[in-house]
């Protein structure tokens, strides 16, 4: 008989769910910390230069939105509709991203292809939005603010005329590094779940084989051994 493989070290379920919520609040924060700095890509929010009452109603629905990154996991497609409407109508992406890179993993791959056609398209929308629209309405303007930690006031928004192009090229640099980072981390995992899922597989298949054949050899033995004794009883006997 064949050296049996050692089996492999199963994380605990528990240290699993741990770190899934774990992670789940880190995204929840990050997350909603980035929504709430894409409020300024939205001119509804402001009136002369200040966080209206629409705005603020927004911001603190957010709360509500970000909630759903818990649900990654078991119905990612949730998330995924509400990271495309903050993509399309507030020029946020992150949710959408997380999204679509759990789908890529662990949705059949129809659905799959779907998701990143969808969120190609839906962050392609949102990055030529935000390029086109006034430098004070991209959230990465804040980045070139004279006094950052002043966010208040019509012209303390404004973001000097130097910078807007260095504005745009980020605002690019951003959505594809995400996407990219999405898509392809996601399909990296998939292929590797796929071949980890094979390799599960051709283990069990050569342990099951394995046994059969022992089985087989000891089945043979004994037809053996029951052939030869009548044989020799007689002698035996003698």
């Amino acid at each position: 008989m064949s050296e049996q493989s050692a089996p492999r070290r199963r994380i605990p379920r528990g240290v699993r769910i741990a770190g899934s919520i774990l992670v789940g609040v880190i995204a929840y924060l990050f997350g909603f910390f980035t929504s709430s700095m894409a409020v300024t890509a939205n001119a509804w929010a402001f009136s002369d230069g200040e966080l209206n009452d629409t705005g603020l109603v927004a911001v603190l629905l957010l709360f509500l939105v970000w909630g759903l990154v818990f649900l990654r996991h078991r119905w990612p497609w949730v998330p995924f509709v509400a990271g495309g409407l903050l993509t399309a109508g507030w020029g946020d992406a992150l949710l959408l991203l997380i999204a679509v890179f759990h789908l890529v993993i662990r949705a059949p791959r129809r659905q799959a292809i779907i998701a990143s056609a969808a969120a190609t398209g839906l962050v392609a929308f949102s990055t030529v939005r935000m390029c086109l629209a006034s430098p004070e309405h991209n959230p990465f303007s804040i980045f070139f603010l004279p006094d950052p930690a002043q966010v208040t006031g019509l012209e303390a928004t404004i973001p000097p005329e130097d910078s807007h192009l260095a504005i745009r090229i980020i605002t690019i640099a951003a959505g594809v590094i995400g996407l990219c980072t999405a898509l392809g981390v996601g399909a990296l995992l998939r292929r590797t779940r796929r071949m980890r899922a094979v390799e599960s597989i051709a283990e069990r298949e050569a342990q099951r084989n394995e046994s059969l054949s022992a089985e087989i050899a000891r089945q043979s033995e004994r037809e053996l051994l029951a052939r030869e004794f009548p044989t020799r009883s007689p002698t035996a006997c003698r």
